[in-house]
């Protein structure tokens, strides 16, 4: 006999991995949407909700305010080499919402292996978003949901002007990642 785990119990608790393809391999466009999401990040943090037990479990931690400054700079429009060296000085784990790791491997497998001989990665031309829950005993959760949160990141990330305005206002905001996530809501900044 199978003992059965009711939705709401503290094993229940999905994760939902999206791996989008990057819809180019140069360095400004991935740029692009790493800026784009690392500005979106308290928003959808805060739109998910992630289950209590994968925040417990450290499942995917958001990036460090260091990688998040640097990024919404509006000259940081690193090459190919930089872009994967900062990525992985300040974030030397899996253990992060969007997952880089993969990507930066297939760009150059053997730069990313040199600093992180040790990590499980395995290359492919995607981006690894890992923060999503899957609420299978939810009826208001669909997938289509979640996908189309990662849509209003690329859409972020299309719209140069946009994505510039929202890096200065972060650059420029004084609140913590929940001030922001309210200021963010639907990705809309003044």
């Amino acid at each position: 006999m199978r003992a059965r785990v009711a939705p709401g119990s503290p094993f229940f608790a999905f994760g939902l991995h999206l791996n989008p393809e990057t819809p180019s391999l140069d360095a400004r466009t991935i740029t692009a949407i790493v800026k784009a999401y690392a500005m979106a990040s308290p928003w959808l943090w805060r739109a998910i909700d992630p289950d209590t037990t994968r925040r417990l479990l450290n499942f995917a931690e958001p990036f460090s305010d260091e990688y998040v400054r640097l990024l919404a700079g509006e000259s940081y429009w690193p090459d190919e080499s930089a872009l994967i060296d900062d990525y992985v000085r300040l974030n030397p784990t899996r253990n992060r919402d969007l997952d880089m790791l993969p990507l930066l491997a297939f760009l150059n497998e053997d730069r990313v292996r040199s600093k992180l001989p040790d990590e499980k990665i395995n290359p492919r031309p995607t981006f690894h978003y890992r923060l999503p829950d899957m609420r299978l005993g939810d009826p208001d959760w669909s997938l289509a949901k979640e996908w189309n949160r990662w849509v209003a990141v690329e859409r972020l990330a299309a719209d140069a002007a946009r994505l510039a305005a929202t890096c200065r206002a972060y650059l420029a905001h004084e609140g913590g990642r929940e001030d922001w996530a309210v200021r963010t809501e639907g990705l809309e900044v003044a």
